[in-house]
């Protein structure tokens, strides 16, 4: 469903990607955390295919494990294929992405592709949002985005947009996973279409879709 910025199921960058070597430290997200996020705050924009991401620091949190580790990013050192993922705990589309999501990154994880998630909601809670990534066994890192500046950087306005980003930084495919919120009725799988061509070397068939939030 599409919602105003930075309200309900407020779509995002999904930011922090970009695989540098992080620095790891063990803390617990907070409030005051979540607000540095973003350290180096980009402009406003409107991402699209061909277009270089923005430039960035911000912070990822890994919940995989009882005690959440932090690492920095930096989008202008991207070192693998990576995709972007704009979540919503609440939000009707997160949730019937849910197994297909999974199975993505199952998938291109063992083909050395990186994922990063962004919660964007204000109206969801840090711990909301980490209970929710760790029961999801989602393996990438989230993005604590509830001030919205990656989500602005990428004119991001629905949750489950995503974004397909190529080793140069470069966006290769921003939209939605597939082309319908029911698993059975699916017949063109954009974001598997768009992997499998930056894998090979090649430009997506399609570029650009209209994320179902």
């Amino acid at each position: 469903m599409k919602m105003k910025p930075l309200f309900g199921c407020v779509a995002a960058f999904a930011a922090a990607l970009v695989a540098q070597a992080p620095v790891t430290q063990e803390a617990k997200p907070t409030p005051a955390a979540e607000s540095r996020a973003v350290r180096e705050a980009p402009k406003p924009g409107k991402v699209k295919a061909g277009d270089k991401l923005p430039s960035f620091l911000a912070t990822t949190w890994d919940v995989a494990t009882e005690t959440p580790k932090s690492s920095e990013w930096d989008s202008l050192k991207v070192q693998n294929v990576t995709v972007i993922v704009v979540q919503g705990v609440k939000c009707p589309a997160t949730k019937s992405y849910e197994d297909r999501l999974r199975e993505l990154e199952t998938t291109y994880r063992k083909k050395g592709v990186d994922f990063v998630y962004l919660y964007p909601n204000r109206t969801e809670t840090d711990e909301l949002k980490q209970t929710y990534h760790r029961t999801q066994k989602l393996a990438g890192p989230m993005v604590l985005d509830a001030k919205g500046v990656l989500t602005r950087a990428l004119g991001s306005d629905h949750t489950s947009d995503i974004y397909v980003v190529k080793k140069d930084g470069v966006v290769a495919y921003r939209g939605g996973l597939d082309d319908n919120k029911r698993a059975a009725k699916v017949k063109t799988k954009f974001a598997v279409d768009a992997l499998e061509a930056v894998l090979a070397g090649k430009e997506p068939a399609v570029k650009y879709t209209d994320a179902p939030g």
